[in-house]
């Protein structure tokens, strides 16, 4: 069955040969006059939470038995099960601190399964009892789960690269290596699809988790695919449906408005099916900011969400029926398609979506926390967890982009920007600890963070104008983004000899890069031609391609004289390829 195929769009507004480039835009909510640039934002009182409330991910809501909603809830470090018919909630199942419970899934006797983001972990639970019913450690960084019913295993996608087969009957766990940075995992009719976080780009695998090929979403105009929020299976399992984002290629104004403007914006929310040959059958955008959750029904219709508000809107939601959408690659980022719904009947940060049986949709809010299912909302925890600073994040700045955007999980979109005043630059990951690392940009040219937004978010987003608190709730919720579990262990042997390696003072590297971030003070010119900020190195492991204009595909890649500047960049030509090597295991090891 090939879906996405041609969606009456409810909403359809011609906008590809708008100018990205011309003054900020101007939204429709009201008293929103974005020119006079003295719109503060509206919303709650500034709040920030005691402890650091993740990102969001999306892909936290599952479905068992077509009656119970299983919340994983990272803020709480709890899973919460709802029962849809009654509307209440049965359990509670508390968790460890800072498990962070990401993605679900289920077998057929109803066991549910729930990758730990940070503890390496995944927990079994019986819903039905709300009860624990084991804990088994997986790998550094489990995202996506998968059940397997036709082999009776779980399979699991790490970030660190590893796709592990836990087996159901014996309990035994085996390891595939793969790339870096793996996200969802799917069971198709004869493999398995696993995509990749920020690449956007989907591995097709044979059963035992051999790589077959591999595809990224086929693009036309002037977009590159980046950071696949979700991938789910078709209905029928002979395709996968990507929700991913489309980043502008062509030259970007750091002006006012540059970002986005008059309904354009340089990155946009796309979905598209790839079929298990590889093949991209089909492409449409959906006509909103920041989407990071889709789910579709047995009979194709599908429905996506957003947690992403505006000034004077509440989040969005895009529904269609995918049999409709337009076959090839028609989406452009100035498209508008399918049924935007902004806020519907309830208020909430929608971060996940998911179907019953009967084609009712049940939406998750984050914030407040809330299941709701056919008009009416199940409230899963009596304390409301806000931090404003965690809401601006993810705003809809007014043009079409979020802080999210560019920087998901607090992370990096992977994507080299090519600037009209500046050239390439690769986006630079933010978490870590931000705050004491002025001045920011790679060419230090943001002395302080209230300078960063007022440029960036205000100036070239087409935001409005925060206010002093506001601003501060921002820059410490950024703050205290932790940075990703490394793929290395540090008391590994290869890593052991790189970190003495990187300490050496021949070699030449803890000169620049030291500190909690693994960063410095100063700007140098280390034989790019450019004189850069020194960036972090803790998580570098995943933020592939490399260096400012991501010339380095590789980190082994970043050792060539002709892209990472040679003796000019670290003292490393005299060094053994296997001394190079366990550099990189070091680096890995961040």
């Amino acid at each position: 069955m090939t879906l996405l195929r041609a969606l009456p769009f409810t909403l359809s507004l011609s906008l590809c040969a708008c100018e990205l480039n011309s003054e900020k835009p101007v939204s429709d909510g009201p008293g929103n006059d974005r020119n006079s640039g003295a719109q503060v934002l509206p919303g709650h009182a500034v709040q920030s939470a005691q402890h650091h409330l993740p990102a969001w991910s999306g892909g936290n809501l599952h479905i068992v038995g077509d009656r119970l909603a299983v919340v994983a809830d990272a803020d709480r470090d709890q899973v919460h099960v709802l029962d849809l018919e009654t509307k209440e909630v049965l359990h509670h199942v508390s968790l460890n601190r800072g498990d962070e419970p990401g993605r679900l899934a289920s077998d057929a006797e109803g066991h549910v399964y729930v990758a730990l983001r940070r503890s390496g972990a995944v927990v079994v639970i019986d819903p039905a009892a709300g009860s624990v019913l084991s804990r088994f450690d997986v790998c550094a960084a489990p995202r996506g789960v998968a059940f397997d019913e036709s082999r009776a295993r779980l399979i699991i996608a790490c970030a660190d690269g590893l796709l592990a087969f836990w087996d159901r009957s014996g309990g035994t766990l085996t390891h595939v290596e793969l790339d870096k940075d793996l996200r969802d995992v799917v069971i198709l009719e004869g493999g398995i699809a696993v995509s990749r976080f920020r690449s956007a780009e989907v591995l097709m695998l044979d059963p035992e988790g051999k790589l077959k090929q591999r595809v990224r979403p086929t693009t036309q105009f002037d977009t590159a695919p980046t950071v696949a929020w979700r991938t789910i299976a078709s209905p029928d399992r002979d395709s996968v449906l990507v929700l991913h984002q489309l980043a502008q290629t062509s030259e970007v104004s750091i002006q006012p408005g540059g970002y986005g403007g008059f309904g354009c914006s340089v990155v946009s929310s796309v979905v598209t099916e790839i079929g298990a040959d590889g093949v991209s059958r089909a492409q449409a955008a959906l006509g909103a900011t920041l989407v990071m959750d889709i789910a579709v029904a047995e009979e194709g219709q599908f429905t996506a969400v957003t947690p992403a508000e505006m000034e004077g809107r509440r989040p969005a939601s895009v529904s269609g029926n995918l049999d409709e959408l337009p076959p090839g690659t028609n989406a452009h980022h100035c498209d508008f398609g399918g049924e935007v719904v902004i806020g519907g009947n309830t208020p909430g940060s929608y971060v996940a979506v998911a179907y019953r049986v009967d084609g009712t949709v049940v939406r998750l809010s984050q914030d407040p926390p809330v299941v709701e299912v056919q008009g009416r909302v199940i409230p899963f925890a009596a304390e409301r967890l806000v931090d404003t600073g965690l809401k601006l994040f993810h705003m809809d700045a007014g043009g079409g982009v979020a802080c999210a955007s560019c920087h998901p999980e607090g992370g990096d979109d992977g994507h080299v920007w090519h600037f009209e005043e500046l050239g390439p630059r690769r986006s630079q990951t933010i978490h870590s600890g931000l705050l004491g690392s002025e001045p920011f940009h790679w060419n230090g040219d943001m002395p302080n963070f209230q300078h960063l937004v007022s440029e960036v978010f205000q100036s070239r987003m087409g935001g409005g104008q925060m206010n002093e608190e506001q601003v501060t709730a921002l820059s410490r919720w950024i703050d205290r983004i932790p940075g990703p579990p490394p793929p290395r262990r540090s008391d590994d042997a290869e890593v052991a000899i790189g970190k003495t390696l990187f300490e050496r003072a021949d070699v030449g590297c803890v000169g620049c890069h030291n500190g909690p971030r693994m960063s410095g003070a100063g700007a140098f010119d280390v034989g790019t031609g450019l004189v850069l900020e020194v960036p972090a190195l803790v998580g570098v492991a995943y933020r592939a391609p490399f260096l400012h204009d991501g010339c380095a595909p590789t980190l082994l890649d970043r050792f060539r004289a002709d892209c990472g500047g040679g003796d000019r960049h670290g003292r490393t030509s005299q060094l053994a390829p296997e001394e190079v090597q366990a550099l990189v295991a070091y680096l890995e090891s961040l």
